[in-house]
């Protein structure tokens, strides 16, 4: 249930950024928000590895999932 939820949050959440990055900058935008949510990823996986932390995990899904509807949407 909690996967499930997370997927579905990721994919509204990379949807709407995908549309903001699009207004604002064009495809330059849609760059720049997959570099950022690359990074949040990344980030979230170092912590993780450091600290053993369950919810770093599921950030890192919903974060993977956001650049992945990103790369879809456009």
């Amino acid at each position: 249930m909690v996967y499930m939820t997370t997927y579905f949050i990721g994919g509204t959440l990379g949807t709407f950024l995908a549309g903001i990055g699009w207004q604002m900058m064009e495809w330059n935008g849609i760059v720049v928000i997959g570099i950022l949510l690359t990074t949040i990823s990344l980030l979230i996986t170092v912590a993780d590895r450091k600290n053993k932390t369950n919810t770093a995990i599921v950030l890192a899904v919903v974060m993977s999932y956001l650049e992945s509807r990103l790369l879809m949407n456009h």
